[in-house]
């Protein structure tokens, strides 16, 4: 977020800046900036940290960096937040290394310390050290990502901790977004007792049904609850690599949506993310270029829910969808899924269809660990496209592209 200058003859210099900011003008933002530094005269680390955010949300990585580099110079900050922003920055400018050995030699040790070298570790496929050292970040920093709707329901049982649960009742409590659900689902089916699972959406009726277990019921006594993301840990199953498909799409849905799907060639659409997050804007593809080098090959489908508007050239197919359900039976029926790194993308791969995730240099822990144009260990038939430079979508779609056939 914006910070301050230190000197009154700027504020109302400041005053504009935010507010460019918040309406997302962020050229004019940095350009209000670089105005209130020729009032200052001096340079303001408070302006050099602003500019670099600025920067980074106009996908120029090197100038965010330099920018906040600067800052840190002048500021002389050693914040675990700074150290911690230091590294993103690094990494949002395919700098890996650099911003492993910014974590490793200079943060503090924090439960973000460990999150962040968790990341580093799944990009070598290091999975066991990965997970464990997430989960030590997580346990030191109290850090559940569940909504707050579900913290305040759980159930009045015992976290689970690994203890036997044949005979037991346990709950799965699902965190994070609709990917990081498709993600963890592949343990459920190792755990033994009966599981039932508790999510707020429509992805509930999904994993029960290919799981064979029940939703949530507020009225059933629970011997144990636990939280999805730390399955890996409590079970001691570190390896998440898959050669076939462990989602499959409702019969009843598929036949619903069957006569609507034809063409020679089909490919589903999804190019944004949810706009809940706070860094929904990395998750977004430019999907005009995308469009234009395809519609004359392929009829397209839009299954992105996210998007205020399908492209000329894409059936919009997002008004009749009802449920996740519905989305998983048009991904089956189509011969490939081109997507941002969303919970499409997720969905796609736990389905074993034919996808690609286009990334940026600094993408989703599943994605690292495989190089651009490789197929990802986490699922069947899955490839990587990554930008060598944020910004840069042209390249890897044209390189995406020569591969279909």
């Amino acid at each position: 977020m914006f910070e301050k200058s230190s000197a009154l003859t700027a504020a109302e210099s400041d005053r504009r800046a935010a507010a460019f900011f918040a309406q997302g003008q962020y050229q004019q933002a940095l350009s209000q900036n670089q105005a209130t530094a020729r009032l200052l005269r001096h340079a303001d680390p408070n302006l050099l940290r602003n500019s670099a955010i600025c920067w980074h949300h106009l996908q120029n990585a090197s100038a965010a960096l330099e920018c906040f580099k600067q800052y840190m110079r002048l500021s002389n900050s050693n914040t675990i937040d700074d150290i911690d922003q230091l590294a993103q920055y690094l990494n949002n400018a395919g700098r890996i290394a650099e911003g492993r050995q910014v974590i490793e030699t200079q943060q503090h040790e924090c439960h973000k310390k460990h999150l962040d070298l968790g990341w580093y570790l799944y990009r070598d496929n290091l999975w066991q050290q990965a997970f464990v050292e997430m989960e030590i970040g997580r346990q030191q920093g109290n850090i559940l990502w569940i909504g707050e709707e579900k913290y305040k329901n759980l159930p009045p049982c015992p976290r689970w901790h690994g203890e036997p649960l044949a005979g037991k009742t346990v709950l799965a409590v699902a965190e994070g977004g609709l990917g990081d659900e498709f993600i963890f689902s592949r343990w459920l089916s190792l755990l033994d007792g009966q599981v039932d699972y508790y999510t707020n959406n429509s992805l509930s009726d999904v994993i029960c049904t290919n799981f064979g277990i029940n939703p949530y019921d507020r009225h059933r006594r629970y011997d144990y609850w636990f939280p999805m993301m730390s399955l890996p840990c409590l079970l001691e199953k570190y390896d998440p690599t898959m050669d076939r498909a462990y989602i499959k799409p409702q019969r009843s849905f598929v036949e619903k949506w069957r006569s609507k799907i034809i063409g020679q060639h089909t490919a589903v659409l999804s190019w944004k993310g949810n706009g809940n997050f706070a860094e929904k804007h990395i998750r977004d593809i430019p999907i005009e270029p995308l469009v234009n080098k395809l519609k004359h090959k392929y009829t397209l489908y839009s299954v992105c829910m996210e998007a205020s508007h399908c492209p000329e050239g894409v059936v919009d197919l997002t008004k009749d969808i009802t449920c996740w359900q519905d989305t998983l039976a048009i991904i089956s029926l189509c011969d490939i899924s081109l997507c941002s790194c969303s919970s499409v993308a997720h969905a796609s791969g736990a389905l074993g269809a034919r996808t690609f995730v286009y990334t940026r240099p600094d993408d989703y822990f599943t994605w690292g660990g495989t190089a651009s144009g490789g197929q990802t260990p986490w699922y069947k038939n899955v490839t990587v496209w990554r930008q060598a430079t944020i910004g840069q979508w042209e390249p890897i779609f044209d390189q995406s592209l020569a591969n279909l056939s």
